[in-house]
């Protein structure tokens, strides 16, 4: 009885992955055509074949359908920090976690999504201020683990500090792509500023 309980959950968490899958490549689709103001969230049900309520189930807000994988980025960079070892300092358990991030831009059509992706992103003014926000809805869990216990005003304004050094490599990354760099490049860009940011990060942060 257990087992097929056991199977009966997993099939339905399984088709419940599908749904989510669904819905977030028919958004992206849809959205690199149209733009992101251009869709409504009742077109893409039709697309998709669920209602409305299907699709903030799983997301809550239509700009998560775009932003799901920065959520994810904060929880893992928030945990990477938390969690270093003793001795090692905030800033460079940062810079092990981004260079862990390495860039990968794949294919050439795998880049070319990412390009488009991109002026998606900067072409949309509500995708842009969700970024912001993003970040700023950071601060605090991110002071909190450099801290790793209460916070103060130093561990916000450190918290801040590396976030606008994540924010600044993602506008290089996306100036990179955009303005066609080779991928080799682009990557190696992404790293020399990843390092020289971090090296000034450690003199104001050295704890």
């Amino acid at each position: 009885m257990d087992e097929i309980i056991t199977a009966t959950l997993g099939l339905r968490e399984e088709k419940k992955q599908r749904t989510r899958e669904a819905i977030a490549s028919t958004a992206l689709g849809l959205f690199l055509e149209h733009g992101f103001e251009g869709v409504t969230v009742s077109a893409l049900a039709k697309a998709v074949g669920v209602s409305q309520a299907t699709i903030f189930n799983y997301f809550p807000a239509k700009e998560d359908l775009v932003y799901e994988r920065l959520s994810d980025f904060s929880s893992r960079l928030i945990s990477a920090i938390a969690e270093r070892p003793e001795g090692e300092s905030a800033v460079a358990a940062f810079e092990r976690f981004l260079l862990g991030e390495r860039v990968n831009l794949g294919t050439p059509a795998e880049r070319e999504r990412m390009v488009a992706i991109t002026r998606l992103i900067t072409s949309s003014p509500t995708l842009v201020a969700r970024e912001l926000d993003s970040y700023e809805h950071a601060v605090l869990p991110l002071a909190a683990a450099i801290a790793r216990g209460s916070t103060g005003a130093d561990d916000r304004f450190a918290a801040r500090a590396f976030l606008s050094l994540h924010r600044s490599l993602v506008h290089e990354l996306r100036d990179a792509l955009v303005l066609g760099h080779p991928s080799s490049r682009v990557a190696m860009l992404i790293e020399e500023r990843t390092l020289s940011g971090c090296a000034r990060l450690e003199k104001a942060f050295p704890e």
